[in-house]
């Protein structure tokens, strides 16, 4: 599984796709269970980097940004093995990316669960809300 069509076939068959909004985005809503509870959405968009290798973004929301300290969020992130914060349409999220030149399943599967833990967790630490 080595390019992008693979990959959203891969997710198609094993997620819940919930949206497509463009050829090189997927929106899914999957059910994830951390500490019991957690309905999450998370992002797998398809990027060109500059020098034209694909890549693949997993990416899972925290929160409003403007509704939460960067600093403090930056701190609570620090020791995380997978993903780090982004900014997306106003949203702040966990997120990781891979080269898809080489990628498998684990290598999706494994980062979604990290990325969608770790963004579960720091929404509870900054706003304590189970709302993303």
């Amino acid at each position: 599984m080595a390019d992008w069509p693979a990959v959203k076939s891969y997710i198609r068959s094993n997620y819940n796709v919930e949206n497509e909004p463009s050829d090189d985005l997927l929106v899914l809503r999957f059910h994830f269970e951390v500490a019991n509870r957690k309905q999450a959405v998370y992002l797998t968009r398809h990027e060109l980097h500059l020098d034209d290798s694909e890549w693949l973004q997993i990416a899972s929301i925290v929160g409003v940004a403007d509704q939460i300290s960067a600093d403090v969020a930056l701190k609570l992130v620090e020791m995380n093995i997978c993903g780090g914060l982004q900014l997306i349409s106003g949203l702040l999220a966990v997120a990781q990316w891979q080269p898809l030149a080489s990628i498998d399943a684990l290598e999706i599967d494994t980062p979604i669960t990290l990325v969608t833990s770790a963004a579960d967790r720091l929404e509870a630490q900054l706003t304590g809300k189970d709302v993303n």
